[in-house]
């Protein structure tokens, strides 16, 4: 499957690499709903889960017709890191 859309994404997009984040959003977004027939909302909610979790709280445009939950992310210092790779930065001892 992951081989469909990376061949789907190199059809419109003329490269595999190199695409901005939010692109590659959409991009996603847009084969999943219009060339594997998911839910919009589902999709929507699915992406902007994975999208928040790094911290991210900007709404990308096409998801801006959705109505969706919070961003999930907690982040625990101004270096804007979520919780759950706090543990990776501490210094060993």
């Amino acid at each position: 499957e992951f081989l469909s859309f990376s061949d789907w994404l190199f059809a419109r997009e003329n490269r595999r690499h190199g695409i901005a984040l939010v692109r590659l959003f959409e991009r996603l977004f847009e084969y999943l709903t219009n060339d594997r027939g998911e839910p919009e909302q589902l999709v929507a909610e699915t992406l902007w889960s994975d999208y928040t979790r790094s911290g991210r709280r900007d709404r990308p445009e096409f998801l801006k017709a959705f109505e969706l939950p919070p961003p999930t992310a907690k982040l625990v210092h101004e270096y804007s890191v979520p919780a759950r790779q706090v543990r990776h930065q501490r210094d060993p001892k």
